[in-house]
């Protein structure tokens, strides 16, 4: 393998495409909810996504190299380990974010209006665990943007601005957040001993391991309310009331596990999450099958 494809590939591990892959289907429900989007839009909000989650994933492995060189977890990352400089990490950085502006510009004003919104959050993020536990559900936010964003992007012909916000699905928004935030407090189990040598903070670094599933669980129960509550809302059909179904019972599997062996709830959570991801994110494009 050439000189150059290994940087491509140093570069595609650095931007993980996965991510965007594992975003789409919640900024696409999003647009689902308030109307079918036109293949521009489709287009478009693929491309706003892959820009906006390759800058979130380039800052913060950016911000962490230092950390991540010193876990064991995450030492072979392309930052810490070398293989892509700070300098080609920031190029990459602004290039992602000019693919996101340029995006939100072609999408509607409304799209370009809001999008400043979510690099600030992208960038606040790295630094949360450095002061507060709060980082689990600052990325909940995150995930719940793309919701956001997906609503947003087909809503161009909204009269204001106010009006196109209250298109937005925000019974999903918050089912999504409190999903998100609740299976990685989990997941930051894992890495409680070496959060703690570090002073980074956490749900389990800060509480314990028994009172941070305790707030996942309440978490995890807004997360079940709200899904509940958006299957009858958004009047979903029989199938996507039955992967929404299938999503929260797998997520309470995982909790059931984390009273009786947590470390390997907080091992398993990062696969369930991709799955129920899959189910929760997907039920609302079922909305698209006559």
């Amino acid at each position: 393998m050439g000189r150059s494809s290994l940087k491509l590939k140093d570069y595609a591990e650095l931007i993980r495409i996965e991510h965007t892959l594992f975003s789409l289907p919640f900024a696409y429900s999003g647009a689902v909810l308030v109307r079918i989007p036109t293949l521009k839009e489709v287009i478009l909000i693929f491309t706003a996504l892959f820009g906006i989650r390759s800058y979130s994933l380039i800052i913060n492995n950016l911000v962490d190299a230092e950390i991540d060189k010193a876990n064991p977890r995450t030492a072979n990352r392309p930052i810490p380990s070398g293989r892509v400089s700070k300098g080609e990490a920031l190029g990459l950085a602004a290039a992602s974010l000019a693919i996101y502006f340029i995006s939100a510009y072609l999408l509607n004003k409304y799209a370009f209006i809001l999008s400043p919104i979510f690099p600030i959050l992208a960038t606040v993020y790295p630094f949360l665990k450095r002061y507060v536990p709060i980082a689990h559900f600052w990325l909940g936010a995150i995930l719940g943007g793309a919701v956001i964003g997906g609503a947003i992007a087909v809503s161009g012909d909204a009269p204001n601005l106010i009006s196109a916000l209250l298109r937005v699905p925000w019974t999903y928004v918050v089912a999504v957040s409190a999903w998100v935030a609740s299976f990685d407090a989990l997941y930051a189990i894992l890495d409680i001993d070496f959060d703690r040598s570090m002073g980074l903070h956490s749900l389990p670094a800060d509480f314990g391991i028994k009172r941070a599933i305790r707030i996942a669980e309440i978490t995890a129960l807004i997360f079940a309310i709200a899904i509940v509550y958006s299957v009858s809302l958004y009047k979903l059909n029989i199938l996507g009331s039955s992967m929404s179904a299938a999503g929260l019972f797998l997520h309470s599997k995982l909790f059931g596990m984390a009273e009786v062996n947590p470390e390997e709830a907080a091992r398993r959570s990062l696969n369930t999450s991709l799955i129920v991801g899959l189910l929760v994110g997907g039920a609302p494009l079922t909305k698209l099958i006559p």
